[in-house]
């Protein structure tokens, strides 16, 4: 951390696309935590994908000084683009990286507890987000119950810090040390595994994860509408979706699993699509 009398320098990445008003509400609460320009200073890097609803144009005339947007190539989606943002954030030598989600709802005081944290822990930390509706955790830290990579438990928020396994990519601060010795978050992934794959990275070289006490935002769980998990889309439509971004990719699955399933990462693979074809095929 930087001496008392200085303010502490956060960089902000964000990969967004076709969101333009949750992007924008994001950057809102953003800038109105508690703390800024007293505790810390924020820039943020926003990757924006391609989108065509007009979010690079509103976040320049919003936030001409505070956010630089950068142009993707379309195709990148949240692993590659995360990538993207980090390299461009990371020249300007930040005191953190802040990873964050633009449909999240950041509480007013979430970056300081994010920091007081880190005091405490001297780790990466994990904001845990709720649902508006429920109330329940949506996206947060979680522990390893299995052999499998994939068989996690999700970690409900206490009111101190807790050691975690691995990590949602909502609300995620990183320090210095860490994202120099990590680097950034592995571009190869069509678009999920990334977070997982990073909290494994952060583990076995040593460093330890830590989810913030209590809730740091509100952010509704993803929808399975339209997915390979949703029943109500034909069986052949939910057998080419099984293979896509936001399904299991061939070659990100593998490369998930052969990094950190073990030796039986092979078996693994071969389940995970037995199981899902034999729910396909069910109508599950």
């Amino acid at each position: 951390m930087p001496n008392a009398s200085a303010t502490v320098r956060v960089a902000v990445i964000m990969t967004v696309f076709n969101r333009r008003e949750l992007t924008l509400n994001c950057l809102r609460m953003l800038h109105g935590q508690e703390g800024l320009e007293r505790i810390f200073d924020l820039h943020v890097w926003v990757l924006d994908d391609g989108s065509t609803d007009g979010t690079a144009e509103a976040i320049r005339r919003e936030f001409p000084r505070a956010v630089t947007v950068l142009r993707g190539s379309g195709d990148q989606y949240w692993s590659s683009g995360m990538a993207t943002a980090q390299r461009a954030a990371v020249e300007t030598d930040p005191d953190f990286l802040l990873w964050l989600n633009d449909d999240v709802e950041l509480v007013s005081n979430a970056i300081r507890s994010l920091l007081a944290t880190y005091s405490l822990c001297e780790g990466v930390v994990i904001g845990a987000v709720s649902s508006k509706a429920s109330g329940a955790t949506t996206y947060s830290g979680f522990r390893r119950v299995g052999r499998r990579p994939g068989q996690l438990s999700q970690v409900d928020p206490l009111e101190a810090p807790q050691r975690v396994d691995t990590i949602n990519g909502n609300i995620v601060l990183i320090p210095r040390r860490v994202y120099y010795a990590l680097g950034t978050v592995e571009p190869r992934f069509a678009h999920a595994y990334g977070d997982w794959d990073y909290g494994y990275r952060a583990k076995r070289s040593g460093i330890e994860l830590y989810l913030a006490p209590g809730y740091l935002g509100f952010c509704e769980r993803n929808s399975v509408s339209g997915t390979w998990l949703d029943s109500d889309v034909p069986r052949i439509d939910r057998a080419r979706r099984l293979f896509g971004r936001k399904g299991f990719p061939v070659r990100s699955h593998a490369l998930f699993l052969a990094r950190h399933g073990g030796w039986l990462w092979p078996v693994y693979f071969a389940a995970t699509y037995a199981k899902a074809a034999w729910r396909i095929a069910l109508g599950r």
